[in-house]
């Protein structure tokens, strides 16, 4: 045993960067991760991609309390325009993420991103919704 380690607040000031750097550096591998010995998300690197698969929203939801990610459903079109951004940001850099919830992929963001018609006429070239019920569950999950 280790001991005790003492919870904290963590900022990610440019979280897009953060990302990017994260899969330059790790090109493959499979990361797991447990919260109070519940599955939190499983991380699969491959080439170029990360599939991650979410597992348990509630501890996702203190994992954004930790990292003081603030997420207002009221307002859906700042959701989307920081999600936009990160598309964009992971489409240059050549990198392509699978949100997966439910052992369905429900998100694409990024190069590989195939967005319907709909999506093109709002500008969203990297952003592919593959699932919007459960996205919706997602982003509105009570916390």
């Amino acid at each position: 045993m280790l001991g005790k380690v003492r919870s904290r607040k963590v900022r990610i000031l440019n979280f897009p960067s953060f990302l990017t750097n994260i899969l330059k550096v790790i090109k493959r591998g499979k990361l797991s991760i447990r919260i109070e010995n519940r599955d939190v998300c499983t991380l699969e690197f491959r080439d170029r991609s990360l599939l991650l698969e979410l597992k348990d929203i509630r501890a996702l939801n203190s994992i954004r309390k930790l990292a003081e990610i603030k997420i207002d459903v009221r307002k859906p079109l700042v959701i989307l325009s920081e999600v936009k951004k990160i598309a964009n940001i992971l489409s240059d850099a050549n990198y392509t993420i699978t949100l997966i919830w439910e052992r369905k992929p429900i998100v694409v963001l990024g190069k590989h991103a195939k967005p319907g018609p709909f999506a093109k006429l709002l500008g969203i070239e990297h952003i592919e919704i593959k699932d919007i019920r459960s996205v919706m569950k997602l982003i509105v999950y009570p916390r």
